[in-house]
């Protein structure tokens, strides 16, 4: 076998070689591409998740100050109820 002829067999298995590489780089490029995405999609959604989260706890927050108050109302107008009925009763006893 001539060196031309060796040389040629070489670069015509350098070439399929790179070749091979090419599409093996290509193959591992698209699911890459579909994890940046699935994580990114993650990301977003764990976030919204966490506003979410706050979103409610500040919620619950509301309405447990809220709840105290409505508490605190209906205690100070009985508390008003009462006195009127004891001015009343006096009132009409006098």
């Amino acid at each position: 076998m001539s060196t031309e002829a060796v040389i040629a067999r070489h670069e015509a298995e350098y070439a399929a070689v790179q070749e091979c590489l090419q599409l093996a780089q290509e193959e591992l490029a698209q699911p890459k591409g579909r994890q940046d995405k699935l994580q990114k999609a993650l990301d977003a959604e764990r976030a919204a998740w966490v506003s979410d989260k706050k979103t409610l706890e500040d919620t619950i927050i509301d309405l447990s100050t809220s709840e105290r108050n409505a508490e605190t109302d209906r205690s100070s107008r009985e508390g008003d109820i009462r006195e009127l009925e004891e001015r009343a009763k006096v009132s009409i006893y006098r």
